[in-house]
């Protein structure tokens, strides 16, 4: 899938992730206590601009250390490509390669050594989770739409979950209109993997050229209507019931005098405006992480540099919201519980259910590419001997097997239109000429 040409994807993958601080429920309003982020995806010092809660993270750990000590902000570590397990168009880390392939021109794969840099990185990390200074990790911008292929990154989500553990936020952001499911094809998400706790698109819009004039003019809410769009018809279909969102205002600016500052400005707050009520109104929004706050050389078009710290109002603005979500300072993380000293099992297709006397011969497996899991059984209507009246039963799992649907039969060898009681079955069966008795 590709969006309209006005609305675009981010091409070069971010530059270290800022991200903003936890906020208690008990200080923000109703409509918003499940916001619990405002932070910032580009490499931005706070210190510099005010009182925001937003957090210099980045793979910097002595950076995530500061902002700590100093302003006890949290930290979502991480940057736009895994580090050291992605080789990232010359950047270096976990996924590489050169630019030339997908959508944005990347060629991105995991390095031979990637499983070793995860491992590390858990460990690296390990102590600052148990002290409240990480409490997430970003896995990466744009990867499977820069070309590295699903399989991988779904493979290093899930080896850094086991490494993690169940407690630290996963989150990991694309191209606006990469996440299409079970049809999607090279450089797109056949489905949310289990393992990620947020997912967000950057869908960017920019200034459109007035009609028969020489102006521009800058919708600002025609950018939130686009991504709302996107994530309600892409991503919110195949969000598990622990995922959310988070979103991906673009404030950057705009370097031509026939979009003055000021109307430049107004944009980026009817913009800022629209993203905070959708946050409110929609309770699997949990942040916002707007891009970007510092100048920079834009990879997005000629001129688009401007970053949000050369328009006040919109600071301002920011700051208005970050003191509707409210203070910075998370609880201690939940520690995980105690592994199991048994497996958690669950019966697919229990004796008796449906008025089957017995299911016999249960297959599994797994559809290729996707989360769905799929089980068929025979269900021997009166005995689990061989004679007797049959059908094939089936459960469907669409979560890796976390959950399970009721069975359905899906073949039947007897004219039975519905499965009677026992002692019906035994009765229609006997004059059916069946001589299985019990």
């Amino acid at each position: 899938m590709r969006r309209p040409l006005r609305l675009l994807s981010c091409s070069a993958a971010l530059l270290p992730l800022l991200l903003g601080a936890a906020a208690s429920s008990s200080s923000s309003s109703s409509s918003s206590s499940h916001v619990r982020w405002l932070g910032c995806t580009d490499d931005w010092d706070p210190a510099f601009h005010g009182a925001i809660n937003m957090m210099a993270a980045s793979s910097n750990l002595s950076k995530a250390v500061a902002n700590r000590a100093e302003r006890g902000l949290p930290t979502f570590w991480g940057d736009s490509c895994f580090p050291g397990a992605t080789n990232c168009s010359g950047r270096g880390g976990p996924v590489q390669g050169p630019k030339g392939c997908l959508k944005n021109g990347g060629c991105w794969s995991l390095a031979p050594e990637w499983e070793a840099a995860v491992d590390a990185t858990a460990a690296a990390l390990a102590p600052l989770v148990a002290n409240g200074t990480v409490v997430g990790i970003f896995v990466g911008d744009e990867m499977v739409c820069n070309g590295l292929p699903f399989e991988n990154f779904t493979a290093l989500v899930r080896r850094l979950r086991a490494k993690v553990g169940p407690t630290l936020k996963l989150w990991a952001n694309e191209c606006c209109g990469t996440v299409t499911g079970a049809n999607g094809g090279p450089g797109e998400w056949l489905h949310v993997p289990p393992e990620l706790d947020y997912v967000s698109y950057d869908c960017y819009s920019v200034p459109e050229l007035v009609a028969g004039s020489d102006k521009y003019h800058w919708n600002g809410s025609a950018e939130v209507a686009m991504a709302r769009a996107a994530y309600e018809r892409e991503i919110y279909p195949l969000l598990a019931p622990h995922q959310r969102v988070m979103q991906l205002p673009g404030l950057f600016g705009w370097n031509q005098s026939q979009c003055p500052m000021e109307q430049q400005a107004a944009a980026l707050i009817e913009k800022l405006s629209g993203y905070w009520s959708w946050a409110q109104e929609d309770s699997r929004v949990v942040g916002l992480a707007p891009w970007h706050m510092n100048d920079r050389s834009s990879h997005m078009g000629p001129n688009l540099g401007p970053g949000a710290i050369n328009f006040p109002t919109v600071m301002a603005k920011l700051r208005s919201i970050n003191a509707q979500i409210g203070p910075t300072t998370p609880p201690p993380p939940t520690p995980p519980p105690p592994p199991s000293a048994e497996p958690s099992l669950v019966s697919l297709f229990p004796r008796g259910e449906h008025n089957v006397d017995c299911y016999f011969g249960p297959i599994l497996f797994a559809v290729p590419g996707s989360s769905t899991l799929v089980a068929l059984t025979e269900a021997r209507l009166f005995s689990c001997n061989d004679a007797g009246p049959k059908r094939i039963a089936m459960r469907r799992s669409i979560d890796h097997g976390l959950t399970w649907e009721p069975i359905t039969f899906i073949w039947n060898d007897t004219a039975l239109p519905t499965l009677p009681s026992k002692e019906a079955r035994w009765k229609q069966w006997n004059k059916m000429g069946g001589t299985n008795c019990k």
